[in-house]
């Protein structure tokens, strides 16, 4: 069974990618065709989008056909989990449809997860509610953990596995002593640099009104349209201090004025957002219990911008952003940039705008990471997916890697799983 090495290294994951991969148009060495996980490149592009990618490689930067093909740095469409149906292929459509009729297999849904059950040093079942009742399944052969980066570490802590202080603060007895429990929490943040454009060439609007029914119809009438594109469909992976080493910068192509919701004094209109993008964050936070109750969510702190280099690599990306913005054909496309703005130019002034912009980009890993057992700050055994000093209790999401890695992280987490689901069974023979 595929998985079964100990080895973490790009090279043994490859097989992982290409073997959960099926591609439309790019294949080996970096590629799979004929995986359950539909890829494709963009069915549709706006004009704004085209305009980005070119004014990027006048501004110096490559033309990168395939950011997963050994080089990264460039400027590029990206490719969307989309399928030859036009239509998002999401880890159930891609897995899960394929063993619901298995006869091993139970799905509920709609449940809370309260606990693990732990006994004699081995997890034995989990402690739910569902329409208000208190159950618990047990488990003859372990419990898998796939909750992701802040509930996953919130179900150990919860369950008394985590750091033993911590856990008697909140009224729960120790089982396990693991420190490292939702410590090293990495999330690629971002901050954005917004302009106004002199016209419609991207996305605004295309959502409602007259426009809406026109690209509903175009959609189900014959496939394309703005309706077959993800709303983002260009990037540009940039490095502002070293045009030939790695990418420290992701420049994502927002066609059109975004925000948070939480910002209420920019007006959504025609325009261009440009992210700029954390890729290799030196910044840490942390997830913890607020209380010993399974229904209050964790306490994320999330470090954005903790670390200086982070702040100044942000501020380099910002300024790399708007050097893009002066040339064509982009320049001819935007009128003016309305956030930071045009005055806000020394270093002091970008500071505070990304301090009051940075948000996430939803790629939260890390606060249950594999290491070895002689480094008290790891939690899961990277041979087994076992937690550190139990027995069949397994991790198998991103909380588990001790690095961000430099790109999303949904084929990362798909990978990662097909690789622990070998090893698990491995540990188990």
């Amino acid at each position: 069974m595929m998985g079964t090495g100990h080895d973490w290294s790009w090279a043994d994951m490859l097989a992982h990618f290409r073997t959960l991969e099926n591609n439309d148009h790019l294949g080996a060495p970096a590629h799979g065709n004929a995986g359950p996980l539909n890829v494709s490149a963009p069915f549709h592009r706006c004009a704004m989008t085209d305009a980005f990618v070119a004014a990027v490689q006048n501004a110096g930067e490559i033309f990168t056909p395939d950011f997963n093909g050994g080089r990264q740095r460039g400027v590029g469409y990206m490719q969307s989990t989309i399928g030859p149906d036009r239509r998002r292929c999401g880890a159930v459509d891609a897995f899960l449809s394929r063993v619901r009729s298995n006869p091993g297999l139970e799905l509920r849904t709609q449940i809370k997860v309260d606990r693990v059950l732990v006994e004699a040093g081995q997890a034995k079942g989990v402690e739910f509610r569902h329409n208000g009742h208190v159950e618990r399944v047990h488990a003859d052969c372990g419990v898998i953990l796939a909750a992701g980066t802040y509930i996953t570490p919130k179900l150990l802590m919860l369950s008394g596995i985590g750091a033993a202080d911590q856990l008697r603060s909140q009224d729960i007895a120790p089982i396990c002593d693991l420190p490292g429990v939702g410590l090293n929490l990495q999330d690629h943040c971002e901050v954005p640099v917004i302009f106004r454009s002199n016209g419609s060439y991207g996305y605004f609007g295309e959502d409602r009104g007259w426009r809406m029914i026109r690209n509903g119809l175009q959609y189900l009438l014959f496939g394309s349209g703005p309706v077959t594109s993800i709303g983002v469909e260009a990037c540009a992976f940039v490095n502002p201090d070293d045009a030939e080493a790695d990418a420290t910068i992701k420049i994502y192509c927002v066609p059109t004025v975004y925000v948070d919701r939480d910002i209420s004094d920019v007006e959504p209109c025609d325009g261009l957002t440009m992210t700029c993008c954390l890729l290799r964050p030196r910044s840490r936070g942390k997830v913890m219990l607020r209380s010993n109750k399974p229904d209050d969510m964790p306490f994320i702190d999330g470090g954005f911008l903790r670390d200086p280099h982070d702040m100044e690599t942000i501020i380099k990306g910002l300024k790399l952003a708007r050097s893009f913005a002066r040339h064509s054909p982009l320049a001819g496309l935007l009128e003016d940039e309305i956030v930071p703005g045009d005055m806000v130019t020394d270093d002091e002034l970008l500071r505070g705008h990304a301090k009051r912009m940075v948000k996430t980009n939803y790629h939260p890993v890390g606060t249950c990471r594999m290491g070895p057992d002689s480094d008290p700050f790891t939690v899961i055994d990277p041979l087994s997916m076992s937690v550190h000093g139990l027995e069949r209790l397994y991790v198998i999401d991103c909380s588990v890697m001790p690095t961000i890695v430099s790109a999303n992280t949904n084929a990362p987490a798909m990978a990662i799983a097909h690789k622990a689901a070998g090893l698990i069974h491995n540990a188990q023979r």
